[in-house]
C-alpha cells in the first residue's frame, strides 16, 4: 500500500491556502503540470478537459478571475496523487480488489501532500484534497458535507465525473453525453452541489456541439 499520509498530516500545512498566487506559484505549477503530462498522457488529457470545464463553471457561478484561475490550476493537478500509487490500480481492465480501492481513495491526500511541499501552491490544496467529497457527506477522504466542502472542490467533482463518464476507460466504454448529463443531474443534491450542477449544465449543454479545443494550447492558458 502507498505511504499512510492522512488528512491530519495535511491539516497543519493548510494555512498557506490563503496566500495569494505569485509568479513563483506559476513556475512551480508549470513544473508539476509538465511532470503529469510526461508521466501519464491520458491522465493529463483528462485533467485538461476537466480544467477547461471547471473554469467555465466557476465563471458562471460568479467567481473572480483569480478564483477561476485557481479552479483551473487545481483541476489540472487534481489527480496528481495517482502518479504515486501503483499504475495498475487505475489502468486495470477488471474490478479493483480491496487494497487497490484503498490505494485509489488515497490519491487526493497524496496529491495534496505533493502540493503542500510548495508554499506557493497552498491555495490549490483544498480543491485537490477534497474533490472526492460528496454533497451528502458520504465521500472521501474526510466525509465533509454540503458547504463545508470548498466550492472549488465541488466544481471539480462535477466536471471530473462528467469527463470520466464520457471517455473510454480500460474497464468500460464511455457513456453518451446525453446519458452523462442525466447521471449528473440525477445526483444533484446527493453526490453533487445542485448549484454547481446547474452552472455546469448551463454551459455544457450550450457548447456540446462545438469542436474540441486544442488541449496542448489551452493547457498553457490555465
Amino acid at each position: 500500500m502507498v505511504d499512510a499520509i492522512t488528512v491530519p498530516d495535511i491539516a497543519p500545512r493548510l494555512e498557506n491556502q490563503h496566500l495569494p498566487p505569485t509568479p513563483a506559484a506559476d513556475q512551480v505549477f508549470a513544473s508539476l503540470r509538465n511532470w503529469l503530462a510526461y508521466r501519464h498522457h491520458s491522465l493529463w488529457l483528462h485533467a485538461v478537459r476537466v480544467a477547461i470545464s471547471a473554469r467555465k463553471t466557476a465563471a458562471i457561478l460568479g467567481l473572480s478571475a483569480t478564483q477561476c484561475r485557481t479552479v483551473g490550476q487545481a483541476a489540472i493537478l487534481h489527480d496528481i496523487g495517482k502518479l504515486l500509487i501503483p499504475r495498475n490500480c487505475f489502468d486495470r481492465s477488471g474490478p479493483l480488489d480491496g487494497l487497490g480501492w484503498q490505494n485509489i481513495q488515497r490519491h487526493p491526500v497524496l496529491g495534496a501532500d505533493v502540493l503542500c511541499r510548495y508554499e506557493a501552491l497552498g491555495h490549490l490544496v483544498p480543491a485537490v484534497l477534497f474533490h472526492h467529497e460528496r454533497w451528502d457527506g458520504r465521500g472521501y477522504p474526510q466525509g465533509l458535507k454540503g458547504d463545508a466542502i470548498p466550492l472549488e472542490a465541488r466544481i471539480i467533482a462535477v466536471c471530473d465525473s462528467f469527463d470520466a463518464m464520457t471517455n473510454d476507460r480500460v474497464y468500460r466504454n464511455a457513456l453518451s453525453q446525453r446519458a452523462a448529463y442525466a447521471e449528473i443531474n440525477a445526483h444533484a443534491g446527493t453526490q453533487f452541489d445542485p448549484n454547481v450542477v446547474s452552472a455546469f449544465l448551463s454551459h455544457t449543454l450550450r457548447t456540446e456541439r462545438r469542436p474540441t479545443p486544442n488541449l496542448r494550447h489551452v493547457s498553457h492558458m490555465l
